[in-house]
């Protein structure tokens, strides 16, 4: 949104245009990126004994 904001600031968004990329900003879904396996860095963030505060 603050792109949007900034373009039309500076005068190179027009109000027709901003309509339109505003409704697709809002029905962009990204796409599922795989599952990433981040256990090795809990790992790395558990003190020596393995025990969690």
């Amino acid at each position: 949104m603050q792109a949007i904001e900034e373009a039309t600031k500076l005068g190179r968004l027009t109000s027709a245009n901003s309509v339109v990329l505003a409704a697709r900003l809002a029905s962009f879904e990204p796409e599922e990126s795989p599952s990433v396996d981040l256990s090795v860095y809990d790992r790395m963030l558990d003190p020596a004994g393995g025990v969690r505060p």
